[in-house]
């Protein structure tokens, strides 16, 4: 199974969903492979040639690999003005690279000038037209290069957490159903979870998503494959995630301690719709894992995601 993690999300550490899922899946060694193409995709748009248009372009542009290593690294942190000034021009370049493509894209949003991710018929338009994604160009290469590399993959799984990765998500789901028909296609992820707990609902996507999945996916997951009794709160796998620098000072371990929450009373908060149980990891396991991810990885912080701790 190949897990992703789609464009456009927050650059600042791995995606914790799926490195739990390739936990999973090792220790009943099972071949899986995590792919952050939201990181990757940042790459592919950073890089593309671009023209300045105005002084602050120039600028930026001038300065697009110093500004990089600023904020991959520890020296953009030492100062909050160079900071800034280095988010806003990375940020200058991704809307240059945007330009005429339909998108806009910064480095905490992606909007598109007409389809919105909160309409199921945008999301299917998405879906059968997936060259005109601003990230088509890398993703159908990034495709290409996965099926020569894992022939015998069958089974593809997007992590979908928030509205500014579903247009994106969906566009590189059409694309797989159209060029690799016989390929299972899955999608879980907070989004999907909040769609799927919203009463009376079913999945308006058929044709293109065979499987969707709610809350944590490991029980799910490991059933296609025969795992009938999964244990519970599996070690997170980021062994996939190593290679990249993301746009923190250092490795940041994201690790969940606990599922849902105990309040649950936040208007704002899916918790409150989705009245998911609170289930806390043993805080003896918690911390058996913490010591051993931090002696392996080293990370400069530990964020816990979740959304409520005890």
């Amino acid at each position: 199974m190949i897990l992703i993690y789609p464009p456009s999300a927050k650059l600042s550490e791995p995606p914790p969903g799926i490195a739990r899922l390739c936990g999973a899946f090792r220790y009943h060694g099972l071949f899986v492979r995590g792919i952050d193409m939201n990181r990757e995709g940042f790459d592919f748009l950073y890089s593309k040639e671009v023209l300045p248009r105005d002084r602050w372009g120039s600028r930026a542009l001038h300065k697009k690999d110093m500004n990089l290593g600023l904020v991959c690294g520890n020296k953009g942190y030492e100062s909050l003005d160079r900071y800034k000034n280095a988010v806003r021009d990375i940020t200058k370049i991704l809307s240059l690279a945007s330009e005429n493509t339909g998108s806009l894209v910064s480095l905490a949003n992606f909007k598109h000038d007409y389809l919105s991710p909160v309409k199921t018929k945008d999301l299917a338009t998405a879906a059968e037209h997936p060259q005109d994604n601003i990230y088509f160009a890398y993703f159908e290469r990034r495709f290409k290069a996965l099926a020569k590399e894992s022939p015998g993959i069958d089974t593809v799984g997007f992590s979908l957490n928030f509205l500014n990765q579903a247009l994106t998500t969906f566009a590189m789901i059409g694309h797989l159903r159209a060029m690799y028909p016989s390929t299972r296609i899955i999608v879980g992820g907070g989004l999907v979870t909040s769609w799927m707990r919203q009463p009376g609902w079913k999945n308006p996507f058929p044709s293109h998503v065979d499987l969707m999945v709610q809350g944590e996916g490991e029980g799910t997951l490991l059933g296609l494959y025969g795992i009938d009794r999964p244990e519970k709160h599996y070690m997170p796998d980021y062994s996939d995630f190593t290679g990249f620098s993301y746009l923190s000072p250092g490795f940041v371990l994201p690790y969940s301690a606990s599922s849902g929450c105990y309040w649950r009373k936040c208007t704002f908060c899916p918790e409150m719709a989705e009245k998911n149980p609170y289930g806390p990891v043993p805080v003896s396991k918690v911390m058996t894992h913490l010591r051993q991810l931090s002696e392996t990885l080293n990370p400069v912080m530990i964020h816990l995601v979740d959304n409520a701790v005890s």
